[in-house]
């Protein structure tokens, strides 16, 4: 995106798609819709409306059964986190991440997501001089090295 314009007409298109998935009672999409207008929000510095985009998306996943809809909780969550981290709101990021990474399933159904959030707890332990949480690095690894990824803590 390079012109502001761009971003207007992103913030319109998601809109336009939240309302007709909404109409179309589709809750995964309807989610995606928000998570892209969060996004467009946080490209703009519209930090607020960002996270409560984000907020929407995860109250319609909260109250979503299907399993699609569900899946998206955790990148949602740390999508809140990234605001409030680049806010330099530390501490709430860690909650968001904290929540996210808590997730039982998350290693194996988003090996590279529970990387992103260690990593994303790490910058911000390393950013607020705060103590590091025990981690298990061998554990971060080896969940991501199907993908060839590697997290260091």
């Amino acid at each position: 995106q390079n012109d502001y314009n761009d971003y207007l007409g992103a913030e319109l298109s998601a809109k336009k798609a939240f309302s007709f998935f909404k109409t179309k009672k589709i809750p995964s999409l309807e989610c995606k819709s928000l998570i892209i207008l969060g996004n467009v929000y946080q490209s703009i510095g519209q930090d607020d409306e960002a996270i409560k985009s984000y907020k929407m998306a995860l109250s319609i996943i909260d109250g979503a059964i299907e399993s699609e809809t569900k899946k998206q909780k955790n990148i949602t969550l740390n999508n809140i986190g990234n605001v409030y981290r680049e806010k330099n709101n530390y501490n709430i990021a860690l909650t968001y991440f904290n929540k996210a990474i808590k997730d039982k399933k998350l290693k194996q159904e988003n090996p590279i997501l529970m990387g992103i959030l260690y990593n994303n707890i790490g910058y911000c332990f390393l950013k607020s001089k705060g103590k590091a949480p025990a981690v298990n690095s061998e554990e971060v690894i080896s969940s991501n090295n199907q993908y060839n990824v590697r997290t260091f803590i």
